[in-house]
């Protein structure tokens, strides 16, 4: 999953989940990511993936221009850590964090029983070494 980060705009220091394709920045009520900011168009922009590489990319909507790291764009790949400016909506690309899962009482029970079975069986396998 990726995000957006809003750096500069009405929603400055929100962070938006990126989890499903396409996913359309603009001033339309539709849009993915809805903003008011200047200078934004109702379906300025669009994120989804090039699907030759199967890469996260930006691509420009209508008339409104889209830069990416102070470069003018018409559609780009995009890296974690690039900066996308839509009018007054500066935005930073990235991943988003994992959230890591805590370990329930049965993943313990039944990683202690999977070690427990293993101290058996090597308890058995010196057995049979040694009465041999």
């Amino acid at each position: 999953m990726f995000r957006l980060t809003v750096l500069q705009g009405g929603r400055e220091g929100e962070r938006v989940g990126v989890a499903s394709w396409p996913f359309v920045i603009g001033k339309e009520s539709g849009a993915d990511l809805r903003t008011d900011d200047r200078g934004v168009w109702p379906r300025h922009a669009v994120l989804d993936l090039d699907p030759e590489r199967e890469l996260p990319r930006i691509r420009r909507l209508g008339e409104g221009t889209v830069s990416l790291n102070h470069a003018a764009v018409r559609e780009s790949v995009l890296r974690s850590g690039d900066r996308i400016a839509l009018g007054g909506l500066v935005l930073e690309f990235g991943a988003a964090p994992v959230p890591l899962r805590r370990l329930e009482r049965t993943d313990v029970l039944a990683w202690g029983l999977v070690g427990l079975g293993m101290l058996i069986e090597l308890g058995l396998l010196l057995a049979l070494l040694l009465l041999s």
